[in-house]
Formats: C-alpha cells, structure tokens, sequence
C-alpha cells in the first residue's frame, strides 16, 4: 500500500479559484420564536399536577378499572374450537419454589434447598414432584 503525501496542496485553476472568492455567506435572518415567548410568560405555566388538581373531576385508580381481554377472537370459531382453557398460575408457587431451591443448589445453599425439593415433593404436580424428588437423591 503507498502512502499519501499530504505535505503537497493541489492545484487550482483559476475557474475554481473564482468560485472561492465569489462566495457570500448567506443572510441571517432574525425571527421571533414562539418557544421564546413562551418562557418569558412564566405566570401562565401550570404543572402536570395542577393541570390534574384543576380538571375538576374524580380521577378513578386505573388497577381498579377491570381490564377487558376480549380482543375478538370468538369471531373466529374455526380456531379456537379445539383451545381448552389453561390456568398458567396453577402451582405457580410450588413451581417458583422449585425454580428456588434450583438456584439454592447452585449457590451451595444445601440445607434451604432440601427444604424446599421437600415441599415441592409433597404438594407440586406429578412432574414436579418427580423433578423435586431426582434433586433430592442426588443432594443426599
């Protein structure tokens, strides 16, 4: 690869030499901004809090407001008719707890863990139970 030897200038012609010097820079022009006006007026600023306070009406808590999940899909029997309902929280504890005597092991927390595989053993599913009860073997 040569290197470039920038120490040399290139040569100009005279055409591109005038373009150079026949540039002007352009007028500034001055203009009143909305957004400076806007600042100067600070006893006409209202917070999001007194916006709020202001509006008068009773705000409702927004998690006591029940949620609607119908997104529409009764409109397409064909699809669900062969969807049974699943409760994806049941043994959700039993399964977190499973998942937490998991880490225990990793972090040498025996003891803990013991205690929760035993619980998981009497009270999760049957493959919980199965799951609980190989790491209970292998950790005795």
């Amino acid at each position: 690869m040569e290197s470039e030897d920038w120490s040399q200038q290139p040569e100009l012609s005279a055409d591109e030499l005038n373009v150079v010097a026949d540039y002007e820079e352009p007028a500034v022009v001055e203009t009143e901004s909305e957004l400076l006006k806007e600042e100067q007026d600070d006893d006409s600023y209202l917070s999001i809090e007194e916006l709020m306070r202001e509006d008068g009406a009773e705000q409702e808590d927004p998690d006591a407001i029940p949620m609607n999940l119908n997104v529409g899909l009764d409109e397409f029997p064909d699809l669900m008719s062969d969807v049974n309902a699943v409760d994806v929280d049941s043994g959700g504890e039993i399964a977190h707890q499973l998942d937490l005597a998991k880490a225990y092991i990793e972090m040498n927390d025996i003891d803990g863990a013991i205690k929760l595989l035993e619980n998981v053993a009497q009270h999760g599913t049957t493959e919980m139970k199965q799951e609980a009860g190989a790491l209970l073997d292998q950790l005795k």
